[in-house]
């Protein structure tokens, strides 16, 4: 379970916006968020096979199914909805 202190940010610090859909492949390289909800799994060596593409290099997901159904060096499909993120001036795409 993550602490408070293990947390250097709050809700507020983030801007999202649905910008469309994505089927993409990718290899976990860090899985250990995966365990938490919402559950995050950073990705590496990744191909848009439909969809919107920028360059996305994370997962997230606020369903409880999906936590530890990837380890680092799995090679995974991914559906779903593309964010733009906008936090602390920088822009990511997940």
């Amino acid at each position: 379970m993550k602490e408070r202190k293990d947390i250097d940010y709050s809700f507020n610090d983030f801007s999202f916006s649905t910008i469309g859909k994505a089927k993409i492949e990718g290899t976990i390289s860090d899985d250990s968020d995966s365990i938490f909800t919402p559950n995050q799994y950073l990705l590496k060596d990744v191909k848009t096979l439909s969809g919107s593409q920028y360059g996305i290099d994370k997962t997230f997901s606020f369903r409880g199914r999906f936590t530890e159904q990837a380890q680092n060096g799995d090679r995974i499909n991914a559906k779903g909805r593309v964010e733009r993120v906008e936090y602390k001036g920088k822009t990511y795409y997940y």
